[in-house]
């Protein structure tokens, strides 16, 4: 006997065992934000920006804080965090975020090779230009 196959109903943050690659953009930047790092630290291009603004709406439909707790939060609900003993041995495990000067460093690697990637298409432009313009 076939089951029937299931309708696919809308993708949610809350309900969804599978997720869209728009819902895992949104998983990784909570899990980012649930080990220290602040929204406000991003300083990146539109796609970043529009996936902040998501994050924030996320936590918002949840009723959560937009903090590291309410992401803590948000991914607990997703089952993409455990909150609370997850050893055999009832341990808790501790999770300590990213430390301050470790995030620090990591912003600016990603501005520094924002910088030289932009830099480099700029060479390229003048490039291509001094190589059209020796043809004219």
């Amino acid at each position: 006997r076939r089951d029937k196959p299931k309708a696919r109903t809308k993708t949610t943050l809350e309900s969804a065992p599978l997720m869209t690659a728009a819902d895992e953009r949104i998983v990784n930047r909570l899990e980012c934000m649930a080990m220290g790092e602040s929204i406000e630290d991003s300083d990146g291009n539109a796609d970043e920006k529009r996936i902040e603004v998501d994050v924030r709406e996320a936590l918002r439909a949840l009723n959560l804080p937009v903090s590291a707790s309410g992401a803590r939060n948000a991914l607990i609900r997703v089952g993409r965090w455990t909150d609370g003993p997850s050893t055999s041995t009832g341990k808790k495990s501790v999770i300590e975020p990213w430390p301050a000067n470790a995030l620090d460093a990591a912003s600016s690697l990603a501005k520094y090779e924002r910088q030289r990637k932009n830099r480099l298409t700029e060479l390229c432009n003048k490039a291509k230009q001094v190589k059209h313009n020796s043809h004219d």
